[in-house]
């Protein structure tokens, strides 16, 4: 297979983690549970904060932070034999 190419695999190193407040139970109406939800992954940082400005008014939202992957092969991924190096 000398005539094999490489194609660049498609990485998104960003994602938009959100928690979002879940509705108490009558049980105990003090507990306030929450929920962590990855709303996406993204190529930038900038496309991650595009995101977040379209949910940053959503009444049950608590925090949002933005995960940025520091794997070298997050950046660097290309693909060779089905896999990738």
């Amino acid at each position: 297979m000398a005539n094999q190419t490489h194609a660049p695999v498609a990485s998104k190193p960003f994602a938009l983690i959100c928690s979002f407040q879940v509705p108490t139970t009558d049980l105990d109406p003090d507990f306030v549970p929450s929920v962590n939800v990855c709303i996406g992954n993204f190529e930038t940082k900038e496309e991650a904060q595009k995101a977040f400005e379209k949910i940053k008014h959503h009444p049950a939202l608590i925090s949002a932070w933005c995960y940025q992957s520091l794997l070298p092969e997050d950046y660097t991924a290309t693909a060779n034999n089905g896999g990738v190096q």
